[in-house]
C-alpha cells in the first residue's frame, strides 16, 4: 500500500539525490543518461543545498515564496520512494 507524506527536506535531500540520479538512467539509450560530468555537477549542487538548507529554512520565516519552494510530498511503498 502506498503512503503519501510531506517532504522533510533536511532528511530527504539524500533521497532526492538518489531518485534523480537513478531516474535519469536509460539503459536502452545510454546517450540519454546522465553523464559522469553531469552526475558530479548534480551531486555538488545537492550537497550545496544540504549545507545551505538551514539558511533557506531561516529565510522561509520571512518569505512565503522561499518557504513554498520546499513544500511537496513523497509517495512511498514499503518505505521506499516511488
Amino acid at each position: 500500500m502506498a503512503n503519501i507524506r510531506p517532504i522533510r527536506l533536511s532528511q530527504d535531500i539524500d533521497l532526492f539525490m538518489n531518485v534523480i540520479l537513478k531516474g535519469f538512467q536509460y539503459p536502452e539509450n545510454p546517450q540519454w543518461s546522465i553523464q559522469t560530468d553531469e552526475r558530479e555537477g548534480i551531486v555538488d549542487t545537492i550537497k550545496s543545498m544540504k549545507r545551505l538548507y538551514p539558511f533557506f529554512a531561516f529565510l522561509g520565516n520571512f518569505s512565503a515564496d522561499i518557504r513554498d519552494m520546499f513544500h511537496g510530498f513523497i509517495c512511498e511503498e514499503d518505505d521506499k520512494p516511488v
